[in-house]
């Protein structure tokens, strides 16, 4: 097993949203691992072309498959 510890500095303003009810939006201090592991690549970013449909257990599973979690990770430093 390999674990790493990865610390990323932001250089401007990150958007994000938690969770999402009807018009509102909820943003905790923690990013999930489904979107980490599409901003850092392991995932294929296929919003552009297929923008109504996720392929989440398709493209998790590949993951599963190497063996390879990705951890929430939790902000530090927020105002």
């Amino acid at each position: 097993m390999y674990l790493a510890e990865v610390k990323i500095q932001l250089q401007d303003y990150l958007f994000h949203a938690s969770k999402e009810i009807n018009d509102y939006y909820i943003t905790s201090k923690y990013q999930h691992n489904y979107s980490l592991s599409y901003a850092f690549g392991f995932c294929p970013n296929r919003y552009d072309i297929y923008f109504d449909k996720v392929y989440y257990i398709e493209d998790l599973n590949y993951l599963n498959q190497l063996g390879i979690y990705i951890y929430p990770s939790k902000w530090e430093g927020i105002r």
